[in-house]
Parts: structure tokens; sequence; C-alpha cells
């Protein structure tokens, strides 16, 4: 699902502005390194001497697997055997400098924390900011988008690529505005069917919701409608239920897959020699 190119026609090329996956992944993960890299250093309180800023950055390091911007390591394997090394890490430290049990506790406790929170992103949880949760199935629009893509813009070539066709349409807008004599006559015409598209959507949209059980629906008592208990068993509008059997089955897939993420997590749980892990061996050196 990474950037490209998109064709439409033979005079049109649009660059897709879109950051891809892996270096948007990269850009997460340095993220959360930079923050566990902070955090692990003021939970050392220098108990490694001069060695302790080092330290932390390399146990961050560990924990969410990520060096440069654009060399982000996907081997999920990997990142989980790099984990288990940061936790054994985080022990040896705690038992060898840390003579209060407290503070020995604290401390792993913050590795483990961050630990944690680097598993369930490696199982495609969602930082919503105040949690990592499981993301959102696919709203209405947007299966509605991927169901009739090709209608709209199959003759220009212009494929959906999962959801990312829309964003790269919606940039000629930006760039007709900015600059209107630079847009060519093919890109004058998806814009149209993006139009077209659009407007298709809302009035089928308004129609579907006017039939069914769904927050748009007009009540005549004056209600909200139904509360959520009552609409979480509808089979309504999936943007807003997720128990629709669409969205039943949309999460059944995902935990699936995150149930196989949690099989290779547990897998790495089992190592006990740590020795052929270069990180944990830069740690050990810098402890020594």
């Amino acid at each position: 699902m990474g950037g490209g190119v998109i064709k439409a026609g033979e005079g049109m090329i649009v660059k897709n502005q879109a950051m891809d996956e892996e270096t948007a992944s990269a850009y997460r993960d340095w993220g959360y390194k930079v923050g566990a890299e902070e955090s692990i250093f003021n939970s050392l309180d220098g108990k490694a001497g001069n060695a302790s800023k080092e330290v932390a950055s390399q146990l961050a390091s560990l924990i969410f697997s990520s060096s440069d911007i654009g060399t982000h390591d996907t081997d999920l394997e990997m990142r989980a055997a790099n984990r288990e090394a940061a936790r054994d890490l985080a022990k040896r430290i705690a038992e060898t400098y840390m003579s209060d049990p407290k503070e020995a506790k604290a401390f792993i406790d913050e590795i483990n924390k961050h630990i944690e929170k680097s598993e369930l992103l490696d199982k495609g949880y969602f930082d919503w900011g105040d949690r990592l949760a499981p993301p959102e199935p696919p709203s209405h629009d947007e299966r509605w988008n991927k169901a009739n893509w090709d209608k709209y813009f199959g003759h220009l070539g212009i494929s959906y690529e999962d959801g990312k066709g829309e964003k790269i349409l919606t940039s000629l807008f930006v760039k007709a505005f900015q600059d209107p004599g630079s847009v060519s006559p093919e890109e004058r015409e998806a814009m149209d069917a993006y139009r077209a598209m659009r407007h298709d959507m809302i009035t089928e949209s308004m129609a579907y919701a006017q039939k069914v059980n769904t927050p748009f629906k007009f009540w005549p008592d004056g209600s909200e409608g139904p509360s959520w208990e009552e609409r979480k068993e509808m089979n309504c509008d999936p943007k807003f239920s997720r128990y629709s059997e669409e969205n039943k089955a949309w999460y059944k897939d995902f935990f699936a897959k995150s149930n196989l993420v949690q099989n290779i997590i547990n897998n790495a749980k089992l190592i006990t020699d740590f020795s052929g892990n270069e990180g944990w061996n830069v740690v050990m050196n810098l402890l020594s």
C-alpha cells in the first residue's frame, strides 16, 4: 500500500502525496522511541553512571525497533525478540544497580509499559490519544466508494489503491485552486468524475438512512432514536454500529491477524539466550 504513480488517460500523472505505510510506521515508532528514551532515562536516575543516557537510548530502540526514518524494521519476529532483550536487560539493571525493591519494580514496570505499547502497535492497534485500541472498521462512505470506484474512474485508469485514490483526487482540487492553468483536460475529467461520485454517494446514503434504523432517521417522538444498547444489535449503517454483520466480519478478521502477531510475541518470550542480539550486547558492554 505504498506510494506510487496513478495515471488517468495519456496526459495525467498524479503522484501520491500520502505517506507510504512503511515510512509512516517508522515515524510513528520514532516518536514513541523518543518518548520512551526520556522516561527510561528518568527512571534510571543515573544508576548506570555516565552511560545512563546511552543505555536509555538503546533500550528504547530495542523496544520500538526503529533506527533511521526509511529503514523501519518490519520483521515481527525480530521486533518481538528485541523487546524481550530489552526486558532481560531491565531485569539485569534492576538487580545490579537498584537495591531498593520499590525502585527496581518501578523501573521494570516502566520498561514493561513501553513493551506492551509496542506489542499492541504491532498487533494493529491504533493510538486514540488516551489509549491504544483496535481501529475503527471502514465507514459506510468508505465501503460505498470502494464498491463504486471503477464505475466512475475505471475508464480513466485511476485505481482505488486501498482507499488512497480519493486522497489523490482531492489533491487535484488543491492543484486547480493554486494554479488553474496547470490542470490538464484529463485531470479536469477526473475532477468532474469525483464530483459526480460524491453527489451520487450522498444521494444514496440519504435514501439508505431513511429506510433503516440509524441515528440519521427522524424520530417523530422527538427522541434521539434507539439507545446504544438497542442499536448495537441492529444491522444498521456500519458507520455507526460495530455490531453490524459487516463490522462483525471486519473485527473477526482484525483479531485473527492480531492473534497471529500475539503468537509471535509469545514465542519470543521463550528466548533465554540473548547473546546473539546486537542491541543487548551494546547495552551489556555499556554496563560492564
